[in-house]
């Protein structure tokens, strides 16, 4: 989990996205991309909560994050 992913889950976020559609397709693009900082592979997290959805990538070397 992300520093971020801990944060959103201290506030009140759920994992995952609003909708089992969404997460599949936002993991696939996240799966393309690569870490700007170690160019590693990285991996889709995802929080929601009413009406508020937030996807990051992150990346499985470093950590780095990045919400999308």
């Amino acid at each position: 989990m992300s520093n971020y992913g801990t944060e959103l889950l201290t506030v009140g976020y759920l994992p995952g996205a609003p909708h089992t559609d969404t997460e599949r397709l936002d993991a696939k693009i996240v799966a393309l991309m690569r870490c700007p900082k170690c160019r590693s592979k990285m991996h889709y997290e995802g929080y929601h909560n009413d009406g508020s959805y937030v996807a990051l990538a992150v990346c499985n070397q470093c950590g780095y994050e990045k919400e999308f």
